[in-house]
Order: C-alpha cells, then structure tokens, then sequence
C-alpha cells in the first residue's frame, strides 16, 4: 500500500511539475509539499510560503542514462536537486587542457574509459535528495568545477539564479560559512576544488553551547566533527575504557614488567585513586554521602568519575581517532567549554572523500593521532586502553612493508646499470704517468710491488710490537701457583716427611 502510494506521489508531482508556473495551483503544491521537503535537506528548514513559491516556479527535467548535465569549464547561472535516480560526478586537473567542444554535443558517454579519458578522475556520486552545482552561484567565475553524467533516468528540478536569491537566503549564508571553513582548513587547503564542492555539500554546520556534549563515550562513532571556533574538553571514565579495552581485546592479557618498589607503591596509589571514582556506592555510602552533602553529592561524584584528558579548540578534530582507526563507538567524552561552531561530516563521508580520494590527508590525520595518543600514554599510563589505541595507529601492515622492500629493490636495480658502467669504465681507463701511457699489466706489477712494500713494513711494525709486549710481561711478576686441596695435602706430607711444617698465609 505505501510502494503504490509514493508511486502515485511520484507521479502527480511529476505531472506537476511538467506543466508551467502559472498552472501550478497553491491546492496541488500544498499536496506534494510534504514529500518534497522530505526528498532534500535543502528544502527541510524552508517556511511554507517560501517552499510554495519555490514549487511553483522550480524547472522539471529528465535526463536519460549516460547523458551529460553540467560539463567542467562552462559557465552556469543554476544548480540541480536530484528527485529521482543518481549521477556521478567527474573533475580534471587545473593543469590538464583538453578541447571539449567536440564532445559537446556526442550524447551519451557511455563506457567508463571514456569517461575517464574526457572528464577525468570520478569523484563520487549523488543519489536521490542531493543537490550539485552551487558553487556557480557562490563564486564570481560562474564556472563549472566538475562534469556530472546521469547514471540512470534521472529527474531533476532547476533552481536558478533569480529563484535562489529570492528563496534561499539562509541556505545562502550557511554555504558561505562552510565554504570560508573548507578554504582555510589546513586539511583541506590542496584540495582540487571539485572535491571541496563536494565537501561542502556534505558538511552539516552545529553551534553546541556551554555544558553540552558533542559526543559521550561508548556512543556509536557515526561522524567526525572540524572545529571551527570555540574550545571543549576531551574527558575519559576509566571505567569506560576498561570495558572498550577489553571489547578491543578479548584474547589479550597485560605483559607482566619488573616493577621497582617505589614505583609499584605510586602505580597502586595511582590505581586506587582512579578505582575509587570509578567504584560504584554501597547504599550506606549513599546515604551517608546525602545526608552530609545533599542529592548535588551524587551528581559532583558522576562528574569526578572522569577524567580530563586534554582541551581543544580551532582546527582540532573531534572524532579522528576512531575514525582512522576503524573503531565502532567513541574513546572519549568532548564537552563544550565555551559556544563550540562544528561542520559534520558523516562516516560514509569521510571515506568517499578522504580515505578513498585524499590518502594524503588521511596520512595526515594519523600523524595527529598518533601525537595526540602518545601524550594521553604519557600522561595516564595506568589506562591501558590509550597504550593500545597508540600501537593500532603505529602498527604497519606488512602489506606495505613487503611493498617499501620491492621499492627499495626496483631502485637497486635501477642503479645497478650505472654501477657496472662505472666498474667497466674505470677498468678500460689507462692511468697516466709523467705524460707516458703506462701499459695495464705495467700497472699491475707497480701496484703489486708497492703493496708489498706495505705488507713488509706492517709485518716489521707488528713483530716490534710483539716484542715490547713481551718484555714488558717479562717484568711483571710471576704469578702464585694456586693448589687444589688435594695437591695441597699431598705438598704437605711431602714437607712433613722432610721435617718441615706449612703454615697458612694470613690474608
């Protein structure tokens, strides 16, 4: 029943939509205006009047498969809203020029080669609900950044220049602050600027005020979050890590060390300090603690349970350990400082974007991991969940230590070639002397008379050698030979029967 019903939405909005602005009644708007609003997060925020002028106005097309919409380099004066179907988006180099009036009117592109050969790179692609080509309203070029190619037969509505300053101010100003982020970000400034669209497109910008969190320990780790302004607190419970340290290792036992003294009394006082925030109250405890310090007793001693790890601010990231690592919920706690402005980007995401078609910025990001985890070790080593977070992140695949050693031998078979013609060199080449050519085996005889000369005169310096050591062990004084008991009774009988008697040497 709801399969025929949304098929029956589809089709009165299409009917819709395919006739002019000026018959689109307000009754058949106000019809499909839930279902439009639903279909993309553009529209999700827009009142109702402006959502209904925006319907009545709005261009409806239909793009057959494998046909071009926008091509990189053309000027644009609109962007597209995807209502049905999907499309992929292309981008070439800034440096890369090609003659694409050519191809301007081919039709369909069919195969991927081809794609690839005429657009360049494949950047992702767009599903049902997501908007592309915004940045041409944005920037003062009005240049397309990218190519995008239908997929599949793809509807779409048209939203123009004139319609989008008119509707879409708020929409307007928040792409304006995502774009100013996307551009300064450290992470993100050699981006080709086809996949900064695509960036921006997919962050969601948050304001988190004081005292809230961002994210809680053991929430399940759906996105990463870029600071923009703002400072917070990264806070750990210990309790919590033992239970993600022994999920992360459910086979794994603690080395046991040889500890000193001294330092096993700090770790065990470390230990009961952390145990004691960490160990639930006894009702007795509970009520003692009520009756001395109130109900506010019970909410300070959850607070005192963790622990602050670090703080945070501008450029920082929030999310980035788990994400690089591969970790389904949180390791920390981040709760907001001062008014905190975030842009979200999503798992699915960050792994088109990042992990698949900027493993430069990925790198980057477990660099800072990796520093961020070595001072959390440094700091509180008695959690074992931050040592095993840090050897994750250090840990190299032998998948690409077998792939540095093959690199390493391609570049010494690279360079033997210039080793055997520098070897073939130096042998062909005669050595000159006092302007005569010397013959190859006339320089044998003299190297190899002169290197007995050298011999003969090492061989003179080491027997002087020997001979000074062995006057000088000469002049040392002879050792004491030292008996065994038995020859020392046997010696002793020997002298006793002489008449003579052995005494002991005193020490």
């Amino acid at each position: 029943m709801s399969d025929s019903y949304l098929k029956a939405t589809l089709q009165f909005s299409e009917d819709l939509l395919c006739k002019p602005p000026e018959q689109r009644n307000e009754e058949d708007i106000l019809r499909i205006l839930p279902w439009i609003r639903h279909k993309s997060s553009l529209f999700k925020n827009l009142e109702d009047d402006i959502l209904v002028y925006v319907i009545k106005h709005v261009e409806f097309i239909k793009v057959k498969k494998d046909h071009v919409i926008v091509r990189q380099g053309e000027r644009g004066n609109c962007f597209y809203v995807i209502l049905k179907g999907s499309v992929s988006v292309y981008a070439r180099k800034d440096d890369e020029h090609h003659d694409y009036h050519h191809h301007h009117d081919m039709g369909a592109v069919r195969s991927t080669q081809e794609r690839l050969a005429y657009f360049g790179t494949e950047l992702g692609s767009l599903k049902s609900g997501r908007s592309f080509g915004e940045m041409v309203l944005m920037s003062d070029k009005k240049e397309r950044n990218a190519t995008v190619i239908a997929d599949e037969l793809t509807d779409l509505i048209i939203i123009n220049d004139e319609l989008y300053k008119k509707s879409f101010q708020v929409y307007n100003l928040e792409w304006k602050e995502k774009s100013s982020f996307a551009l300064a970000c450290p992470l993100f400034i050699s981006w080709p600027t086809a996949l900064k669209a695509l960036l921006i497109e997919n962050l969601k910008m948050h304001k988190i005020h004081f005292g809230n969190r961002v994210v809680e320990q053991g929430w399940p780790c759906s996105s990463v979050y870029f600071i923009a302004k703002g400072a917070a607190k990264v806070l750990s419970d210990p309790r919590k890590c033992k239970e993600q340290y022994e999920a992360l290792n459910p086979k794994k036992r603690q080395p046991k060390r040889e500890i000193n003294y001294g330092d096993k009394e700090e770790i065990k006082i470390e230990l009961n300090a952390i145990e004691d925030l960490v160990r639930p109250l006894t009702v007795i405890e509970k009520r003692r603690r009520r009756l001395e310090h109130g109900f506010v007793a019970m909410e300070n001693r959850l607070r005192q349970r963790e622990i602050q790890a670090t703080t945070i601010g501008p450029n920082d990231v929030i999310g980035d350990v788990e994400m690089v690592l591969d970790i389904p919920e949180y390791c920390a706690s981040v709760e907001c400082v001062e008014t905190l402005e975030v842009y979200e980007l999503d798992k699915a995401s960050f792994h088109r974007l990042i992990a698949r078609r900027s493993p430069e910025t990925l790198e980057l990001l477990r660099k800072v991991v990796i520093t961020k985890l070595r001072l959390r070790v440094e700091r509180f080593n008695e959690i074992p969940l931050f040592q095993h977070l840090l050897e994750r992140a250090t840990f190299v695949p032998q998948k690409e230590k077998a792939k540095a050693m093959k690199k390493k031998r391609q570049q010494l078979e690279e360079m033997r070639p210039l080793i055997d013609r520098g070897q073939r060199r130096a042998a062909r080449t005669n050595l000159f002397l006092g302007g005569q050519t010397l013959k190859n085996n006339e320089m044998k005889n003299k190297l190899e008379k002169k290197g007995e000369a050298v011999y003969n005169e090492k061989e003179q310096q080491s027997s002087e050698k020997k001979r000074r050591e062995r006057k000088r062990s000469d002049r040392k004084e002879t050792t004491k030979k030292q008996f065994t008991s038995e020859e020392f009774r046997a010696l002793k009988k020997q002298m006793q029967a002489r008449g003579k008697m052995i005494g002991r040497v005193s020490d």
